[in-house]
C-alpha cells in the first residue's frame, strides 16, 4: 500500500479536518455513561475513491441524524481546500445504482451547491443497522449532535421497529434518557427550534422545565415568551424555575386594601407599602364608591 494511500485511509477514519470548520453544538451524552466511542467498523481498511456526485442519491436521508445541516457555511472551505475526509457510502438493498448517504450529508450538500463532479467516498457494505450506528456514531465522535439530533436519531430507529431497550443499547443511552430525548419531538416548534439553536440558551432540560409547567392545573404559559425571555436574560436552570414559581404564585388580592364584611369596612393600613398602581387604584374606587354611599 502506497503512502499516500495510508494518509487517505486515516483521513477516512478521522474527523472533518483541516479547513472544513463544524458549528458549534450543544447537548452532550448523559455524564453517567461513558463516551461515545462508536463500534469498529474497518475504515482505516478502506479503499478512498472517487464517486460521481451523478450516482449520489442526495435526496436520500435515511442515515441523516442531523436536523440542520448548516451546509453553506462548509462551501467556502471546501471551495479552497477541497473535501478533507471522505463520505461514507453503502449501495442499498436491491442495488439501485445509486449510491445512500451514511456519513457526511453536509460534504455532499455543500458539492452539491458547489457543481462538483465528483467527491472522495469510502464505500462500505453495510447492513440497515451498521449503517444507523455508523452515522450516529460519527457524529457523536465529533461533538458535532446537539440533543434534537439526538432525538431524531432516535425516531429514526423507532420507525425501525427498535424498541426503547435496543435504541437506548445501540446509542448508548439510559432508557430514561432515549425517553426524555424522544418527547423532545413533541414539544411545540418554537421550543423545538431553540432547543436546536445553539445560540438560543435553551437546553433540553430547560424545555423539559417549561413544559413541565405548561402542564400545571390552570396554567397559563407562554412558551415562545419564555423561550424569547430565556435568551434575553440568560436564564440559567436555577433561575428559570424561579421564575416560573414567582409567576405561578398567586396575586397579592386586591381586597387587602380594603376589607368588607357585612356593613364593616376596614382599611388595611400596612398593607399600603406594598400595594401596587393596580392594588391602590382598585382601593381608591373602592373607597370613592363607599364615600358617594355615605353622601347619600
Amino acid at each position: 500500500m502506497s503512502d499516500t494511500t495510508k494518509k487517505e485511509d486515516k483521513e477516512a477514519a478521522a474527523g472533518e479536518g483541516v479547513g472544513e470548520p463544524e458549528p458549534k453544538r450543544r447537548g452532550r451524552p448523559p455524564k453517567e455513561l461513558p463516551a461515545y466511542e462508536g463500534p469498529a467498523f474497518g475504515l482505516e481498511a478502506s479503499k478512498v475513491e472517487q464517486v460521481s456526485t451523478a450516482r449520489i442519491d442526495i435526496e436520500d436521508t435515511t442515515f441523516q441524524f442531523r436536523v440542520d445541516l448548516r451546509a453553506e457555511a462548509l462551501v467556502d472551505s471546501i471551495r479552497s481546500h477541497g473535501i478533507q475526509t471522505p463520505l461514507v457510502l453503502r449501495l442499498p438493498p436491491g442495488n439501485t445504482g445509486y449510491y445512500q448517504i451514511v456519513c457526511g450529508f453536509r460534504r455532499a450538500t455543500a458539492a452539491q451547491m458547489l457543481r462538483l463532479s465528483t467527491v472522495p467516498a469510502v464505500v462500505r457494505d453495510l447492513d440497515d443497522q451498521q449503517a444507523q450506528i455508523l452515522s450516529y456514531a460519527e457524529n457523536e465522535q465529533r461533538k458535532t449532535f446537539s440533543d434534537l439530533d439526538r432525538a431524531q436519531a432516535i425516531a429514526k430507529l423507532r420507525a425501525s421497529k427498535k424498541t426503547t431497550a435496543q435504541i437506548a443499547g445501540l446509542l448508548r443511552l439510559g432508557d430514561r434518557q432515549v425517553q426524555r430525548l424522544e418527547a423532545l419531538l413533541e414539544y411545540p416548534e418554537v421550543l423545538r427550534r431553540a432547543v436546536g439553536d445553539e445560540d438560543s440558551g435553551v437546553t433540553t432540560t430547560h424545555a423539559l422545565v417549561l413544559m413541565q409547567a405548561s402542564r400545571k392545573p390552570g396554567a397559563k404559559l407562554d412558551v415562545a415568551d419564555w423561550v424569547k425571555r430565556i435568551r434575553k436574560e440568560k436564564l440559567s436552570l436555577d433561575a428559570l424555575r424561579q421564575a416560573l414559581r414567582e409567576e405561578a404564585r398567586p396575586k397579592r388580592s386586591q381586597r387587602k386594601l380594603v376589607r368588607r364584611k357585612g356593613d364593616i369596612v376596614s382599611f388595611n393600613l400596612k398593607a399600603v407599602k406594598k400595594a401596587d398602581e393596580g392594588e391602590r387604584k382598585q382601593a381608591i374606587s373602592e373607597l370613592e364608591g363607599i364615600l358617594k354611599k355615605l353622601k347619600g
